[in-house]
């Protein structure tokens, strides 16, 4: 009875160790060649917020105090870049936003050129030219 019981909590911890054994099998680096970027804007519905603020009237005018409101506006842009890697015979697409200020923008980078690449699972890891990493997420991988 004990054996089992052994047997059983063993089991999940050997999956654990072959899941993370085949896991890093599956990352591939190398130099690629980039293929392409584009660029994707929509617009997205939000919320509207709508904040009043009064001001008191003052002693030396006279009526009513001013009154002022700001509404949200309904909608908002986003921005989403697609970037597309040869590596050996296979080309990734990644997928990042780009509506944060400090979110990398892959439109530097220059099309046809050698880049450095790693891929690991459903992440694509570049090499920007300033020697940081640009990930995305892979959201698709052709056989070219």
């Amino acid at each position: 009875m004990k054996m089992n019981r052994y047997l059983l909590m063993a089991i999940p911890v050997v999956l654990a160790m072959l899941s993370a054994s085949s896991a890093a099998a599956q990352s591939v680096c190398g130099t690629g060649t980039l293929r392409d970027v584009k660029i994707v804007t929509a617009r997205v519905p939000q919320s509207t917020i709508t904040s009043v603020r009064k001001k008191p009237k003052t002693e030396n005018k006279r009526g009513e105090g001013q009154v002022d409101a700001y509404t949200t506006p309904a909608e908002r842009q986003t921005k989403t870049y697609f970037v597309m890697v040869r590596l050996n015979d296979l080309v990734y697409t990644g997928q990042s936003s780009g509506n944060e200020f400090w979110n990398f923008d892959p439109t530097r980078l220059v099309i046809n050129d050698p880049i450095g690449i790693c891929v690991a699972k459903n992440t694509m890891s570049l090499r920007r030219p300033d020697g940081k990493d640009y990930k995305t997420k892979i959201v698709r991988v052709v056989r070219d």
